[in-house]
């Protein structure tokens, strides 16, 4: 007998809840969804990609951080933008490189109508407002 997880998806567009296997999740509104990721789950998932899922799902209950790692390819990002699809979660990506700097993640200066200004970036504007949203970074 083989043991298969699946995927429930809200039964309709209203639907409050995600299930994966015996694990569920109660949806919240996204406060920015134009940060949600969109068309990164398939109609056919893997049934290992579904266990990620899972374990994902069960660590953000717990409130716990998730580090995933894996050989170089795209599919650990994949897993997480699933993820996030499907707990309509806000993302926003942060590129590091070795030159990158801390005022880089800090804040970024603008120059507008001949003044400059600073905007600060992703980490201290949430820092200062309370975001939910999750982070992904790239070595």
């Amino acid at each position: 007998m083989v043991n298969e997880m699946f995927l429930g998806l809200p039964a309709s567009p209203n639907g409050d809840t995600v299930n994966i296997g015996d694990v569920s999740y109660k949806l919240k509104t996204p406060k920015s969804p134009e940060l949600v990721p969109q068309n990164y789950i398939s109609d056919s998932l893997a049934q290992s990609v579904i266990q990620h899922l899972r374990w994902i799902m069960q660590k953000d209950l717990l409130g716990q951080d998730v580090f995933l790692i894996g050989p170089p390819g795209p599919l650990r990002r994949s897993i997480a933008m699933q993820y996030l699809e499907l707990t309509k979660r806000e993302v926003e990506y942060i590129s590091l490189s070795r030159d990158t700097t801390e005022s880089d993640l800090k804040q970024r200066r603008e120059i507008r109508a001949g003044s400059a200004f600073y905007i600060d970036q992703a980490s201290p504007h949430d820092a200062q407002h309370g975001s939910g949203c999750s982070r992904s970074t790239q070595r």
